[in-house]
């Protein structure tokens, strides 16, 4: 009897196992699949879940396929690639087996596929074209499967990428575009250049082509988003012109920036009355470095949105664990202008870091619309230079203590607080605080990354004189915006503002 009921629940367990892999196809982004198969591999046995991996290879979901490969990261590496071999070296096997098992070795095990593997799938598409035909299908629902879908297709050489495109020209034309402005955001520049020239060629007669390249051309980096450009000024000579639509619905909210020049930028669009969910796509920039984090969603409950403000309104939003966020809501274009300044100070760097493989997949829903347009005076703020003369220290003085005074330079007083911490308590106490600040601002004189440390500071005290201007408090603004021009030609000792945040930052220490 024992025997027995081992055996009916080993079996209950299986079907349940069955039953949460099955749910990888349901998932709404590459969190998600994370998330689930970490759930999976701590609640069953290690055996049962590479039996379970093994016999969903053949699955033709290029979701399930993704949640696959991070439960097959989450098993002991030796055994899940050797299992993955075993499956690869079975000729009984199908090809599309052979091939997810040999994919999932590649790009979740850093294991090389098997040559021979390749040799053996030489000259035969049928298995890999019933995929894409597949993931497109799928797709229509749930467009994130085709992310994935590229995202796999990235694992491999260039030579995969052009074969998977060849595969994408079988395809109807209106089936072709979402997949072609994905790999054009491949960082191989011949597959994007590839991409695009398609892309190029289906925009005379595919709306939904013309509708990409517009995209790309704020997407892109300079170089690749002007061949974009270039198409779109041919096709219009040709008489087909991309008329973007009215950004009815959407909304900015935005931080102001910190000590780096960091912020967040939400951009929303509330559920539509045709029934279409919510958006929510959430940024974390460096206005100094670039793009940093991203989270979307396109399937929001009205709910989880944030409350609608009125414009230039000042606000927090509770983040979880009693932390509150303070946000101003925006214009559409401005949080546009700051994400698309942003890219571009991002593409300009000597090392370019990877962009969030999730924002290759929803910047088509912000980039759809006109270029966005900063009206004059905030413009201004951003690239004014500063005058010739260098303002009086009292002005210096009073414009530093009116600007920290704000509560949003609470922001930046961490800043302070943070280097406070590496200063040894025995050295905070030996000296008077007027004393200890002079003594720290010496050494900042010589740091090595002290003209990083100002630059990012000065790009901040930028962001900051838009985003106050933004909310209408003037006064604010141009203490920041007097600031922004001159904190990095000022000598480090010689910066009120500098001193005053390393002063207030020693007091709540």
């Amino acid at each position: 009897m024992t025997e027995e009921h081992g055996v009916i629940s080993s079996f209950q367990q299986r079907r349940q196992l069955e039953t949460a892999i099955a749910s990888f196809a349901s998932t709404a982004s590459d969190r998600d699949l994370r998330q689930h198969a970490a759930e999976l591999a701590s609640a069953y046995p290690t055996a049962m879940l590479q039996a379970a991996l093994v016999r969903n290879l053949g699955t033709s979901n290029s979701q399930l396929r993704g949640g696959l490969g991070y439960l097959a990261a989450q098993l002991p590496h030796d055994d899940a690639v050797n299992t993955l071999r075993q499956v690869v070296a079975d000729r009984r096997r199908s090809a599309v087996e052979r091939t997810t098992a040999a994919l999932l070795m590649e790009r979740f095990l850093e294991a090389p596929a098997p040559a021979a593997l390749l040799a053996d799938l030489a000259g035969d598409d049928a298995a890999p074209y019933q995929s894409l035909l597949e993931a497109v299908e799928e797709g229509r629902g749930n467009r994130y499967v085709l992310l994935e879908y590229v995202q796999q297709m990235q694992q491999h050489p260039a030579e995969t990428a052009f074969m998977v495109m060849g595969l994408i020209d079988r395809l109807p034309p209106a089936d072709r575009s979402e997949l072609l402005r994905l790999i054009a955001q491949d960082e191989r520049l011949p597959v994007a250049r590839a991409a695009l020239d398609r892309l190029s060629i289906l925009a005379g007669e595919e709306p939904g082509a013309l509708r990409a390249l517009h995209t790309l051309q704020f997407a892109l980096p300079p170089a690749r988003a002007e061949q974009a450009t270039r198409a779109l000024r041919k096709l219009q000579f040709s008489g087909r012109r991309y008329l973007p639509p009215a950004a009815d619905g959407w909304r900015a909210l935005v931080a102001p920036p910190d000590a780096g020049g960091f912020l967040s930028v939400w951009f929303v669009r509330g559920a539509s009355a045709t029934g279409d969910d919510g958006i929510l796509l959430g940024f974390v920039i460096s206005l100094f470095t670039g793009l940093v984090q991203f989270s979307g969603g396109e399937e929001m409950e009205a709910s989880l949105l944030p409350p609608v403000h009125k414009a230039g309104e000042i606000f927090k939003m509770e983040m979880g664990r009693s932390a509150l966020l303070t946000l101003q809501e925006c214009t559409f274009d401005l949080g546009r202008w700051l994400l698309h300044t942003t890219l571009s100070v991002h593409w300009s760097r000597e090392q370019v870091a990877p962009l969030p493989q999730e924002y290759f997949l929803y910047n088509d829903l912000l980039w759809e619309f006109a270029a966005p347009q900063l009206v004059a005076a905030l413009a201004a703020r951003w690239t004014e230079d500063a005058p010739a003369a260098l303002p009086r220290a009292d002005v210096l003085s009073e414009a530093a203590e009116f600007l920290v005074d704000h509560p949003v330079m609470r922001n930046w007083l961490r800043w302070s607080v943070a280097l406070w911490e590496s200063v040894e308590p025995s050295a905070r106490q030996r000296h008077a605080p007027d004393m200890l600040v002079r003594l720290v601002l010496r050494e900042l004189a010589d740091a090595p990354e002290k003209d990083d440390l100002l630059r990012a500071m000065a790009t901040g005290l930028r962001g900051l004189s838009i985003w106050f201007a933004s909310a209408g408090d003037l006064p604010h603004a141009d203490a920041a915006q007097l600031y922004a021009q001159w904190f990095a030609r000022l000598p480090v000792n010689e910066n009120p503002l500098l001193e005053l945040l390393l002063l207030r930052g020693l007091q709540i220490m």
